[in-house]
């Protein structure tokens, strides 16, 4: 074992602050949101204008309401598949919404057969799962009122069940499913308030359902979302359930236009991750008005949608002699959902690097919270005559091997945590 306490090896830190700015990481942050007309097309052209924005998310909410009588045919098929495939080609990784209603008249323009959606979810399967390292999730079961669970017919537990199921069999193991309601959610999952945190966790993560709520800030109740009543008690499940599957949707301005302080604080318990970047105008602007904790209150909240990562100390673990411990804090609202791998990195003078993958998950760096990961390093990384080494870390989604970044000044798709040094 190395004893690197006991002769003269130092460590010298280099991390630094946490950065002001937002960072673009994947599966969180703002979106912006695009209409697909199966069976009509698009004009790519005029798309192209909204995907150079800086997102890295997006919303496509795909109207089949062309079919409500008859399955998808090849033309909506292609529509569909090329659509996806645009998003893939700038790089936008995509939530999903499959609406038969964009007026709010779901009743009406809804299938009247609960087959028939079973039909256009399974045709929609292989799509899916082509496109799935494009695809984060999808929202909703097809049915309601501009796609959102409310306004349908098919909103009876063994509808709503039956449709789950079906969207479960389509999606990708990778992708996320999304209810428009905590009430929803309880109901298909089956909830018990008897349910201790570890059976919460399990069940999250293997059902990959989470929330959309597109009437954020709208009321006291969302618009709705839950009752008068229970504000606080629907607010704390959120806390508990989004720790381990997302949250995110759309702000609107009701008569009442919450404060920063009440909207930070409403997105916290909520562990919001994300949010559409131009509606409601009104409610964006006003944050874009208001100072909060020294920053712009859109920027304030921007970058803290989801998860941001920032290591706060990294050095030699005085007690073991070859022990090495990196600080990681969660400044974000939510979490990190999907599976990723950390890995710390050793290079010599000359460049060379060696790694060490970490045994850390993640998907259980909590917001607001710190984790410490602790590593021994092995006898064969340190050779005298090649110090100083410089270490760094970096991580990836494991889905796609996508980098993850690090909120703190000058981290890239690495961060350097600082140089190792032998002598006096």
């Amino acid at each position: 074992m190395l004893k690197l306490c006991r002769n003269k090896w130092r460590f010298q830190s280099l991390v630094g602050e946490e950065a002001l700015e937002d960072i673009p990481n994947p599966g969180r942050g703002w979106y912006r949101m695009f209409t697909l007309c199966a069976g009509e097309g698009f004009v790519k052209e005029e798309w192209y204008g909204d995907l150079a924005g800086e997102e890295r998310l997006a919303l496509l909410l795909i109207d089949l309401g062309a079919y409500r009588e008859r399955p998808l045919d090849e033309q909506a098929l292609a529509h569909i598949e090329e659509a996806l495939a645009l998003f893939g080609e700038w790089g936008k990784e995509l939530w999903l919404r499959f609406v038969y209603d964009r007026s709010g008249e779901g009743m009406l323009r809804e299938p009247s057969s609960l087959r028939l959606i079973q039909t256009h979810i399974s045709q929609l399967a292989e799509l899916l799962s082509r496109y799935e390292r494009s695809i984060y999730g999808l929202q909703g079961l097809f049915v309601g009122s501009w796609g959102e669970m409310h306004g349908s017919r098919f909103l009876t537990r063994r509808s709503m069940t039956e449709l789950w199921s079906s969207m479960r069999q389509a999606a990708p193991e990778s992708c996320f499913l999304a209810v428009r309601r905590p009430s929803q959610w309880r109901e298909l999952a089956g909830f018990s308030d008897q349910w201790e945190e570890g059976e919460l966790e399990k069940r999250a993560r293997s059902l990959r359902l989470g929330l959309f709520n597109d009437g954020l800030l709208g009321s006291d109740t969302d618009l709705g979302t839950w009752r008068e009543d229970s504000v606080r008690q629907e607010l704390d499940f959120q806390k508990r359930l989004c720790r381990y599957v997302p949250n995110g949707g759309e702000t609107v301005g009701g008569e009442k236009l919450f404060g920063m302080e009440e909207a930070a604080e409403r997105f916290s318990r909520m562990r919001l991750t994300y949010l559409n970047s131009l509606y409601d105008s009104r409610v964006l602007d006003q944050w874009k008005q208001t100072r909060y904790q020294g920053e712009n209150g859109y920027q304030y909240i921007g970058k803290r949608l989801g998860y941001r990562f920032v290591v706060r100390e990294a050095g030699l673990v005085k007690k073991v002699g070859s022990g090495f411990k990196i600080v990681v804090e969660n400044t974000g609202f939510g979490g990190f959902y999907q599976e990723g791998e950390l890995t710390l990195l050793l290079r010599d003078r000359e460049g060379n690097a060696r790694r060490l993958g970490l045994e850390a998950d993640p998907r259980t760096f909590w917001p607001g919270e710190r984790e410490e990961i602790s590593v021994e390093l092995p006898e064969s990384w340190l050779e005298q005559e090649k110090a100083p080494y410089v270490f760094s870390l970096a991580m990836t989604r494991r889905k796609d091997q996508a980098p993850i970044c690090f909120a703190n000044e000058g981290a890239k798709e690495e961060i350097c945590l600082g140089r190792l040094c032998y002598g006096a």
